[in-house]
């Protein structure tokens, strides 16, 4: 594969982060906006998106408006200009996989037919082990 393709795609994945980081940048005034994302994803019936509701969004809504928005520009932005690009992948994974077990997409069928969501993680997970900052990078990693 050529490495400028990996560059590409950590590229187009780190817009697509900051894209969705600038979309819920209101969330910074007020959590009452993840407060009703949130409340769409509680009919779901999966027992492990309950919990993780119930014990890690919904206690922390205030911090979790403020870190999502934030943390999805920074990761973002670190992809595009390829600035630690191994830890901002590796985030991005978690951040990914908490967003849809909180949604409940993770334990249906849905997860596999999503394209932001087994798609994207495949991609972030092959961007994280491909030297994916070592080309169009400020910061080239090594091996």
């Amino acid at each position: 594969m050529n490495i400028k393709w990996v560059g590409f795609l950590r590229i187009v994945i780190g817009i697509y982060f900051l894209a969705h980081g600038i979309n819920r940048v209101d969330w910074f005034s007020s959590s009452e906006f993840l407060r009703a994302e949130l409340k769409q994803y509680e009919a779901n019936p999966h027992p492990a998106a309950q919990w993780v509701q119930k014990h890690v969004a919904d206690p922390y809504v205030e911090i979790w408006a403020r870190v999502i928005p934030a943390g999805a520009m920074l990761f973002g932005a670190a992809l595009i200009a390829g600035f630690l690009s191994r830890t901002a992948l590796i985030v991005s994974i978690v951040l990914t996989l908490l967003y849809h077990t909180v949604k409940g997409t993770v334990f249906s069928p849905l997860f596999i037919t999503d394209p932001s969501a087994m798609l994207f993680i495949a991609s972030l997970t092959t961007l994280t082990f491909l030297r994916s900052g070592s080309v169009f990078a400020v910061k080239r990693s090594r091996r």
